[in-house]
């Protein structure tokens, strides 16, 4: 049987993910989960759990390691990119274990989301226009070359998760429409010049100022084992709002 150690098993899409593992029609299944809250999902589906650290302590390397070596984990699956960095930097102690665990090498551009749009545009893979900007003049100025007010336009952190921090940008935002209108917790457009107020003439984080993406998100997952002999695939489409979660996915054979 192989032991598959699930990080963040607290996140949105665990139950999902973990159902998808066990019924993977290839092999049985061990689950075992990690979260650093008690009240983790992870805690009640996976065979065991384990509370750890947060990815970015110091000390969350070697309690991912003792969690393997007690559990004799096959394989770590992270799910959220804040552990990535802490894993990666450990790659070795991981491998380096009697039982060997496969933990893929980290790209420095996977948590950087600018990194990743440069990259694409420098092997000629067609994404949405962007700005890597600082400070609310820049942000102003990335928006204006972008055709705001004439569209919209959206803004996200370059280094965040889970669409926190992501907002659209619009010119014809209606803030009493928001308050009267929108669900809480609904990420609501806003104006630019609502926006340029919350930020610093200079500094502060660092933001992607980007053309809005509209229509169905397709997501598509790989996986290459580590001689690199073959890959594996699935494509999922999504009928999702921007910044809105998706309760549903398809999957799908379009190449």
């Amino acid at each position: 049987m192989t032991t598959v150690l699930v990080t963040a098993s607290g996140a949105p899409g665990t139950a999902a993910l973990l159902r998808g593992l066990r019924e993977n029609g290839e092999r049985p299944v061990r689950l075992v989960g990690t979260d650093m809250s008690d009240q983790a999902i992870g805690r009640h589906l996976c065979d065991a759990f384990h509370i750890v650290p947060a990815g970015s302590d110091p000390g969350f390397a070697d309690a991912m390691l003792e969690v393997c070596r007690r559990e004799h984990v096959d394989a770590v699956l992270p799910q959220s990119s804040f552990d990535l960095p802490g894993l990666a930097a450990a790659r070795e102690r991981f491998e380096g274990r009697r039982r060997p665990r496969r933990l893929a090498r980290r790209d420095p551009r996977s948590n950087d989301k600018a990194e990743t749009y440069a990259l694409l545009d420098r092997i000629g893979v067609r994404g949405p226009a962007w700005r890597r900007v600082t400070g609310g003049p820049a942000v102003d100025a990335a928006a204006r070359e972008l055709g705001y007010p004439g569209v919209d336009v959206c803004l996200k952190p370059v280094f965040s998760s889970g669409s926190r921090g992501f907002r659209v940008l619009s010119a014809t935002a209606d803030r009493r429409k928001q308050l009267l209108e929108n669900r809480p917790g609904q990420a609501e457009a806003m104006r630019l010049e609502d926006l340029v107020e919350l930020l610093p003439d200079e500094g502060g984080p660092e933001l992607l100022v980007m053309e809005l993406a509209t229509g169905g998100e397709r997501t598509i997952d790989a996986s290459r084992p580590a001689d690199g002999s073959s890959s594996a695939t699935r494509r999922r489409a999504k009928p999702c709002a921007p910044a809105s979660p998706c309760p549903s996915a398809r999957c799908r054979t379009r190449p």
